[in-house]
């Protein structure tokens, strides 16, 4: 009789086990989509200056193919005697044929370049370098600038920018 007495082992999980492992999982998929979306809107920031950072290089090496094709009298690259710096426009219809290219004085329109969905505004800006009219050099800085999560962000670069052959 002493058997009978004795309760049956219960099987299975109780009712408090069940809701700190569905909790436990809950955590853990919340843990998951916070880490894609960070991951996300970093790489998206990453590719941003990445592109950011190509198109100050490509307008750096357009500006001196524009050079070298154009020669650097004050016709083509206009004085810039105001500090800190001049602003001017950089048009470049055809990528392919420099000869369409100009650069003109004032950016009153911003230009912009559009890369899959973000827009990127692109200002060149130089200054006579010594600070004298037909000066030899000039200052260029190209600075590309784009709105990322309510806040613009840049990627900015300057060179010297002159006949190669009046360097030392």
């Amino acid at each position: 009789m002493a058997h009978k007495n004795r309760q049956k082992l219960v099987t299975g999980q109780s009712l408090v086990e069940v809701v700190v492992s569905i909790g436990i999982a809950v955590i853990l998929a919340i843990s998951l989509i916070t880490t894609s979306l960070i991951t996300q809107k970093s790489s998206r920031s990453a590719r941003n200056n990445s592109q950011a950072t190509k198109l100050v290089q490509q307008t750096l090496e357009q500006l001196r193919v524009f050079r070298d094709r154009n020669g650097f009298k004050v016709s083509t690259f206009p004085d810039a005697l105001t500090p800190p710096s001049v602003c001017f426009t950089f048009t470049t219809p055809d990528l392919n044929n420099p000869s369409t290219w100009s650069l003109t004085s004032g950016c009153s329109t911003p230009q912009t370049v559009t890369l899959g969905t973000t827009i990127f505004t692109r200002k060149v800006e130089m200054i006579n370098e010594p600070l004298v009219a037909n000066a030899a050099k000039r200052l260029i800085t190209v600075t590309v600038s784009w709105d990322e999560a309510g806040q613009t962000r840049s990627v900015k670069s300057q060179t010297f920018l002159g006949l190669w052959q009046d360097f030392p």
